[in-house]
């Protein structure tokens, strides 16, 4: 199952047609500053992963409502594959947390992300 998944992630890839631009490279929820009282985001921290690649990639650790709606905001796209493709790139996250788990000795982190990628396995 782990080889189909890579296997549709590469078919998705290679189909998509999009300018590269720069991104943050680990947005999510973490790196996201709001400002409770007034309902608005008031900043974006941590750029320690800031590169060129593909737009979807800032939008793949959201759930799919918010990233529409972020989407929106950002003035849309006119890439019909934008959403699919981000969503992809946040079914990768559970396998860099077992590499990086593997890597560092990091043996919860190793666990949970490996947890996260069987859950993600059984829904297909």
């Amino acid at each position: 199952m782990v080889t189909l998944f890579f296997e549709r992630l590469l078919a998705l890839l290679g189909a998509a047609r999009f300018a590269p631009v720069l991104v943050h490279g680990d947005l999510n929820a973490d790196h996201v500053l709001v400002d409770a009282a007034a309902g608005h985001l008031a900043g974006v921290i941590d750029f320690g992963d800031m590169r060129v690649a593909d737009p979807a990639l800032d939008f793949g650790q959201f759930p799919e409502p918010l990233a529409a709606a972020m989407l929106s905001a950002y003035g849309g796209s006119d890439d019909p594959g934008f959403l699919e493709r981000s969503r992809a790139y946040g079914c990768l996250e559970p396998y860099r947390g077992v590499l990086l788990g593997m890597d560092s000795g990091d043996k919860e982190l190793y666990q949970q992300s490996l947890t996260q990628v069987r859950k993600q396995l059984r829904r297909g």
